[in-house]
């Protein structure tokens, strides 16, 4: 039997949902969410690690990403699938244009390589998809598991865990048609 990974990501349910709830408050703050915004450059980061601080998301790695793409659109839905289907109802009817920049995500090994391509999808579903919903909380906890997949991939798979690019990938290609509009539009918390 392998050994349970140190940030297994289940077992930080209660403790990602307070972290979620903690950033809602932040990002009512246009001068501190426009700070997380400033995290995506190399030149500006600075400015948003008061507000990671604030957070206790310095040196987490997927709690800071996740914070800035929440300051960059705020709409959260618990009943939002996975970042496969975001990605899919993304795409809307045109799934063809958009797979090629699904593939480059799901291509991805490290957070490093995959926060740019799913930045870029969540300023465009800030652009183009007014009101579409993403699970952060889910998010959040794929972005452990991408993290932690290679080095715990044993354990994740003894105890049934899927791997997060094999859920996307099935909620972008092998989602019923309806799903791309299931979701009401939600409003920005």
């Amino acid at each position: 039997m392998s050994e349970i990974p140190a940030r297994f990501p289940t077992a930080q349910g209660a403790e990602n949902r307070k972290f979620l709830d903690a950033l809602i408050g932040v990002c009512g703050d246009r001068g501190q969410r426009a700070a997380l915004r400033r995290y995506w450059s190399d030149a500006t980061r600075h400015d948003a690690y008061p507000v990671l601080g604030r957070l206790r998301a310095i040196g987490n790695e997927p709690r800071a990403l996740v914070a800035a793409l929440f300051a960059e659109h705020p709409y959260h839905s618990d009943s939002a699938r996975s970042f496969g289907q975001t990605c899919l109802r993304l795409a809307g009817g045109e799934i063809e244009n958009y797979e090629s920049h699904f593939r480059r995500l799901l291509a991805c090994d490290s957070l490093d390589d995959l926060a740019a391509p799913v930045h870029r999808a969540i300023r465009r579903a800030s652009r183009e998809g007014a009101g579409l919903p993403v699970n952060y909380l889910r998010l959040l906890k794929d972005l452990w598991a991408w993290k932690d997949y290679p080095a715990h991939q044993a354990y994740y798979q003894e105890h049934g865990w899927d791997d997060v690019k094999t859920r996307w990938a099935q909620d972008f290609w092998q989602a019923p048609a309806e799903a791309i509009n299931t979701d009401p539009v939600s409003e920005p918390l």
